[in-house]
């Protein structure tokens, strides 16, 4: 759904027209069926060569209409599967930093994730996987400087292994100084 100015010239909503698809907008989401197709995780899962994944590329994992349980199911996935490089990216960075401090706190919600679908990130009581998950990448998509000035310090504090930032599309100058001398981000995607 559409939340800042960048999304009025987004390429997901634009291919959706085409195709004869609703607008992203809040309006539309109750003629919109959300599922979470659990066969696409069992895929991932499967895969032993390593692979660069883009969770939801036309969507956003953090969005509201997102379940909790589907989030924990997807980094459950990418927990179980640390050949893989993930890169989740979101608006909502607020929600993911929500999220991920939760996480933090408590590793039942992923090792109860793993388990619902056949796995398990503990061995005796131990946890198998690093904190923050290592094969994770997190990135949050900024359009100017005031959305740069909104999420980027808060994905700073997000606990990732890499930060990363879209600028698609850049719709004025933006002054990246500030964030990326911290080391904090270490990855960026320029977008016209």
């Amino acid at each position: 759904e559409k939340i800042s100015p960048g999304c009025h010239h987004c390429y997901a909503a634009q291919m959706a027209q085409r195709f004869g698809l609703y607008d992203y907008v809040k309006a539309n989401r109750d003629k919109v069926e959300f599922f979470l197709d659990e066969s696409k995780l069992q895929d991932v899962l499967r895969r032993r060569t390593p692979t660069r994944y883009f969770w939801e590329d036309c969507s956003d994992l953090f969005g509201d209409w997102v379940p909790d349980e589907w989030i924990d199911k997807c980094f459950a996935t990418m927990a179980l599967t640390p050949q893989h490089t993930h890169q989740c990216l979101t608006k909502r960075i607020d929600r993911a930093s929500r999220y991920l401090a939760e996480l933090s706190k408590s590793y039942d919600r992923l090792e109860s994730a793993a388990r619902a679908l056949g796995y398990a990130l503990r061995f005796e009581g131990l946890p198998l996987v690093p904190w923050p998950i290592p094969s994770i990448w997190l990135g949050t998509s900024i359009e100017n400087q005031e959305w740069a000035n909104r999420r980027v310090p808060v994905l700073c504090e997000v606990p990732a292994a890499l930060r990363f930032l879209s600028v698609e599309p850049q719709l004025g100058p933006i002054d990246l100084r500030p964030w990326l001398k911290s080391g904090k981000i270490r990855w960026l995607i320029q977008g016209g």
